[in-house]
């Protein structure tokens, strides 16, 4: 009993510890090379979104900002570039709701907004290990490589593609582990909603849904007793629909790659009907 709060003690104190030297260093880490460009996809997509809704609201100021940044005739067109917009969109609607207009501020939250999601994916990861292993010291190693890589640990300050990519897989992978214990809704929502956020920033996030299904699959053909029951597979497939839901809210910007990611779905659904047809039939 000793032992367990003395871990839960440096546990603690690691994580306040790291969080705190994270925010006090923040400045001390540059600005990432396409960072100019995640700002216009950025603004690009808000202002998207607000004349497809034909909001009014805040219009002005984003279409401003907007024109401000796309003088910049280098900047690729965030149509075609490959990484949707999950995090700069929040961004920028955050900048355009406080009315920011520091350049420097701009960047800082950025960096901030990014740190402290890879600060809480550290926390998950952290959860997967014990997950997996149930051994404090393991857990403990493996946080360290994951947190203090150094590549990783640089790019945790600045880089909103890699870093956020790596955090939404952990956090997916997290309530996958989760699934695996136990179906139920709150978990395949909350896979769902992280393997939707994977999936927008790059396109290999595809893999996290269709590995789900695979490994239900698995351990349906090969179990000698039925565990899945019915009711699983109903929840299975409200994650399915509202799996389908996010990609289209979230989506993928590069409006080449629907077509293929309808065609996963397509093979998605019929895996999950096989499944389905084989449970019902016993």
């Amino acid at each position: 009993m000793k032992v367990k709060k003395f871990n839960k003690l440096i546990l603690y104190s690691f994580f306040i510890s790291y969080l705190i030297v994270g925010i006090f260093t923040l400045k001390d880490y540059g600005v990432n090379i396409e960072e100019h460009t995640q700002i216009f996809s950025g603004y690009y997509w808000l202002n998207y979104v607000f004349e497809f809704f034909q909001i009014d609201y805040f219009h002005n100021e984003i279409k401003n900002k907007l024109d401000f940044i796309s003088s910049d005739k280098d900047l690729p067109n965030p149509e075609i570039y490959t990484y949707g917009p999950v995090f700069d969109l929040p961004i920028a609607f955050f900048e355009v709701w406080l009315d920011i207009k520091d350049v420097y501020l701009r960047y800082e939250i950025r960096h901030f907004s990014i740190f402290v999601i890879f600060y809480l994916s550290a926390i998950i990861f952290f959860k997967i290990l014990y997950f997996r292993f149930e051994n404090f010291f393991v857990c403990s190693a493996g946080t360290l490589l994951y947190i203090f890589s150094p590549r990783i640990y640089g790019d945790s300050f600045h880089n909103s593609k890699d870093i956020l990519f790596l955090s939404t897989v952990v956090f997916t992978i997290f309530f996958a582990f989760k699934l695996f214990k136990k179906i139920k809704i709150k978990n395949l929502i909350l896979f769902s909603i992280f393997a939707a956020l994977s999936t927008s920033t790059r396109i290999i996030g595809l893999f996290l849904p269709i590995s789900l299904i695979l490994f239900i699959f698995l351990k349906f053909i090969n179990q000698k007793k039925k565990i899945l029951t019915k009711f699983d597979i109903i929840n299975i497939f409200l994650y399915h629909v509202f799996d389908n839901s996010l990609a289209l809210l979230v989506g993928v910007t590069n409006k080449q790659l629907f077509g293929f990611l309808f065609q996963i779905k397509i093979m998605d659904f019929l895996l999950l009907h096989s499944i389905r047809g084989r449970l019902l039939s016993n």
